[in-house]
């Protein structure tokens, strides 16, 4: 069978917004986001989200001459927006980036694992390592819960982040007690001792986001002149002749 009209039209949505920059990843917890390069104050949004659905209704509009999208079709776009999103990277969206720089055990476990390839034992134990590097080494106020529990619950939550940075965290209930394994995976890039001015975050700073570690089998483009910039170029120079 062969291609429709309409197929093709869709498809060249996606493909102009790749030669517009944008990129097409899923985040830390596998979600599908889409960054749009021309955004300034924020620019990775979740694929459904509003600004999305805007912004590919109106590429539509100026690819096809002034149609309109139907609903069905918008419906088709979307999922084909997503799918484009998990073929692409894992990384670290820009709200995440944003709460990994000042989240304290994050920067912990980073750097314990710096100095040491891996943990594997009683979850007390590793708490008690993190505390003594908390104190010594970030002088924070006391961030890193004093309750195993707490502290269980709040390092599972960060499973995502972590594996982020090249950190694999896995945590089990036996009848001992609590038990935690930390490993390094082949993303992971060791710290530098901090010496009281080093940065800590893991380039998570660079702009284009953190790249991650795919998950199992499921789970950016160089910047051109898009079609309607170029058009508006040129009614620029033929209006000034």
């Amino acid at each position: 069978m062969g291609t429709s009209k309409k197929e093709l039209k869709l498809k060249d949505v996606v493909t102009q917004m790749k030669d517009d920059g944008c990129e097409f990843f899923v985040d830390s917890s596998n979600q599908p986001t889409v960054m749009i390069k021309d955004d300034g104050f924020q620019q990775d949004w979740p694929a459904n989200h509003e600004r999305v659905q805007d912004y590919i209704i109106t590429l539509y509009y100026d690819l096809s001459e002034g149609e309109s999208l139907r609903p069905a079709d918008l419906q088709l776009l979307m999922a084909l927006l997503r799918e484009e999103c998990r073929n692409g990277e894992r990384r670290l969206s820009q709200a995440e980036e944003a709460e990994t720089d000042g989240d304290v055990l994050v920067q912990a476990v980073l750097l314990y694992l710096s100095a040491k390839e891996e943990f594997d034992g009683k979850t007390v134990k590793l708490l008690n390592e993190l505390k003594l590097i908390e104190v010594q080494k970030l002088s924070y106020a006391s961030e890193i819960p004093a309750f195993v529990n707490v502290f269980s619950r709040r390092l599972r939550r960060r499973i995502p982040m972590l594996r982020g940075f090249g950190v694999s965290v896995t945590l089990e209930h036996k009848e001992q007690g609590s038990f935690c394994r930390l490993t390094r995976l082949e993303n992971f890039q060791p710290e530098d001792d901090p010496d009281g001015s080093a940065a800590l975050s893991s380039g998570v700073s660079s702009g284009q986001g953190t790249s991650m570690a795919s998950p199992d089998d499921t789970d950016g483009h160089v910047r051109k002149e898009s079609r309607r910039e170029e058009s508006r170029s040129s009614a620029t120079k033929g209006g000034g002749k």
